[in-house]
């Protein structure tokens, strides 16, 4: 930034360098640009969001660097970050994808996925782009993409793996929209599974929630144990004890309950209601009280600031009703398809998303090894290569119309996979038994979601 009054390090890049802008700018400018999260920026958002094209909300600080990065770069001068890769997919990215794609040529992509072997300190997602400023030419018409999987990455030999692993993906491909460093031909299959099905939202008429998020897990969930005694000592303390599901607790087709409880005191409960709930919560008070509006400390012990409560569920869950009924639960950060379908009133903790459907044909489409192979490429990845299948990604999931006899074939094949499930989760010996007993359904499941 140049400004002093926003920032005491502002800095002008044009009165630093006067000679080098006699000339029109850098004529390259190579970095690693630091990574701030959003949280730490607000007090220069107002600034970012009045000077700068790539503004979003939820951006980290580099973005800011590639838009100023490409201001002071000569017309044909390049520009190299190694930065997160995060941008490529997300809603934040969308911005600075659409500053590339108009006032820029990319020419090199690299993504290298989870790899930990140029920052062995830092949990990072590194990629590189080299992007050009225009000359006042036509510019180039392919750009080169490479996706190199994080256990490939040699660094001695990066030159050599870029070249030989990279392709030539037409440049007007990476534009607003997430980009697919795909070859053509693969992208091509993607753009037709988006248009044969509709948004998963539309094809349901439902939107996707998320779990409950606490704010403070050790206070508001239990074990059974625990249960028992609060319940024991107040019987109307069952009220608002729930039972819920971990992340880890979602399988294939019927999640896995591990008898855990969650205390769901949301926003207006009247807690004098349930005295034995409140002296539970009343031992750890200190640790759940919100973070006042005023508090200048260090250190805050509590919950983070808001209008809730100390013993209050810390974020709104106003669409809490739908836990209540049937509906799919979807594994937020997933390595395959985990999506079961619920019956039990079973609340989620935010490690889970819920669809509140009992649609068996979208259940059978999105544990498809299909969708999973479209998510793959398509969903930004976390750590281990794990997928994030969070709202904005899960919502948009293309899914396809079937005849009425196919939908029956396939609500029926997942309804006994859903009784197997639950089966198989009660009594862990049987599994053999299972796989041996109806192995001759599984052609006509396959047939169902992989020949049609």
């Amino acid at each position: 930034m140049y400004d002093p009054a926003v920032d005491p390090k502002a800095f002008d890049w044009k009165a630093q360098f006067p000679r080098v802008f006699e000339h029109g700018g850098f004529d390259a400018v190579v970095g690693n640009p630091p990574y701030v999260r959003q949280e730490l920026l607000s007090p220069t958002k107002p600034y970012f969001q009045q000077y700068y094209k790539v503004y979003h909300g939820m951006a980290d600080l580099f973005v800011y660097f590639y838009e100023r990065g490409v201001q002071i770069l000569k017309p044909g001068g390049r520009l190299a970050f190694v930065v997160t890769n995060k941008w490529m997919k997300t809603a934040y990215g969308e911005p600075l994808r659409q500053f590339f794609g108009e006032q820029t040529w990319v020419e090199a992509v690299v993504d290298f996925g989870h790899a930990k072997q140029f920052f062995k300190d830092a949990d990072v997602f590194p990629c590189f782009a080299v992007i050009r400023k225009p000359n006042g030419d036509a510019g180039p018409y392919f750009s080169r993409a490479c996706i190199i999987p994080r256990e490939m990455v040699r660094i001695d030999q990066l030159k050599e793996q870029v070249t030989t692993r990279g392709i030539n993906i037409r440049r007007d491909r990476l534009s607003r929209a997430a980009w697919q460093l795909e070859p053509d031909r693969v992208n091509e299959l993607l753009e037709k599974i988006r248009r044969t099905g509709e948004s998963l939202q539309d094809y349901s008429g439902v939107k996707p929630a998320y779990g409950v998020k606490s704010g403070f897990n050790d206070a508001f969930l239990i074990d059974s144990l625990t249960r028992r005694r609060l319940v024991e000592e107040d019987a109307s303390s069952q009220e608002i004890i729930k039972p819920y599901l971990r992340g880890q607790d979602v399988k294939r087709w019927f999640p896995e309950w591990n008898d855990l409880w969650m205390i769901f005191t949301r926003r207006g409960v009247d807690i004098d209601r349930y005295p034995a709930v409140k002296n539970h919560l009343s031992s750890q008070r200190h640790l759940l009280e919100p973070k006042p509006s005023n508090w200048d400390g260090d250190h805050w012990s509590g919950r983070k600031a808001g209008n809730y409560k100390w013993y209050e569920i810390q974020d709104p869950v106003e669409y809490w009703e739908v836990f209540e009924g049937k509906k799919l639960v979807v594994q937020r950060i997933a390595f395959h398809s985990r999506i079961g379908f619920d019956d039990r009133k079973m609340y989620v903790n935010d490690a889970a998303i819920v669809i509140p459907t009992s649609d068996f044909w979208l259940l059978a489409c999105l544990n498809s090894s299909l969708l999973w192979w479209f998510e793959f490429r398509s969903f930004p990845h976390k750590k281990d290569e794990a997928l994030a299948m969070d709202i904005p990604f899960v919502e948009t999931l293309p899914i396809p119309e079937a005849d009425t006899s196919m939908k029956k074939n396939a609500e029926r094949t997942v309804a006994r996979l859903i009784e197997f499930s639950e089966g198989l989760l009660a009594t862990p010996g049987l599994t053999h038994h299972f796989f041996r007993a109806y192995a001759p359904l599984f052609p006509a499941f396959l047939r169902i979601f992989h020949g049609n």
